[in-house]
């Protein structure tokens, strides 16, 4: 899919929601890493309706910024190291974990 044709595909918001053109884009960047830096002036995350596309999105974005290659396995990478963050941040903001158990324990 060339630049031109995403961009027609972005341009026109007054459309309803397109699940199909967000697969796509996503799809589009998957086999070509550098379209993302040619739709990341037109368009954000949040452009997507469908949560998990906007998830993608950001999560390719994320990637690119790290200079990482945009692909099955560094995507799901990533949801699996921001699930484990989120299970451990939880606990801990919460005083659920081990280590604020034995802190209470001691008090």
């Amino acid at each position: 899919m060339s630049a031109n044709a995403i961009e027609h595909l972005i341009e026109d918001r007054s459309l309803p929601a397109d699940i199909e053109a967000e697969k796509v884009i996503l799809g589009a960047v998957l086999l070509n890493n550098d379209l993302l830096a040619e739709v990341e002036d037109l368009l954000a995350a949040s452009d997507f309706h469908f949560d998990a596309h906007h998830r993608l999105l950001d999560s390719m974005m994320n990637l690119a910024r790290q200079g990482m290659a945009i692909d099955l396995v560094t995507l799901a990478a990533g949801q699996v190291q921001k699930q484990i963050c989120r299970a451990s941040c939880s606990r801990a903001d919460y005083g659920t974990g081990q280590r604020a158990q034995q802190q209470r324990q001691a008090a």
